[in-house]
């Protein structure tokens, strides 16, 4: 089964994405509400790493540079409610993250990333 690492301090999107993507694909997810918590999780077999930009102990950006750093074969898609311009979005990708995705807009569009990630 596919492994998916999720860092999300929203816990109603962390659920409500969590039985989303297992009801559509065929993954095995860890959530984590911190990016810590998330980091200190990361164990290397992880087919993507899905993180919120902001959460209270620190930002998505940290991911990036640890598994960019330690696991580089792993994609982190970065998520957001709030919005970023092309310009931020191009800095993330250039750093690292696979991908930026809004959560407003954007469950079908990481359900689909992911389901690409995965048949790779």
């Amino acid at each position: 089964m596919n492994k998916i690492l999720i860092i999300e301090d929203d816990e109603n999107w962390m659920r409500f994405l969590n039985g989303h993507l297992k009801n559509n694909l065929d993954v095995n997810i860890s959530c984590y509400e911190t990016v810590v918590e998330g980091i200190d999780n990361i164990v290397g077999d992880e087919k993507v790493i899905l993180s919120d930009i902001y959460t209270p102990n620190g930002i998505g950006f940290n991911v990036v540079d640890y598994v960019v750093k330690k696991h580089p074969h792993i994609p982190v898609i970065l998520m957001s409610a709030d919005q970023f311009s092309n310009i931020e979005v191009q800095r993330m990708i250039t750093n690292g993250a696979y991908k930026f995705i809004e959560k407003m807009y954007g469950l079908a569009e990481i359900t689909k990333t992911i389901g690409k990630i995965l048949e790779n």
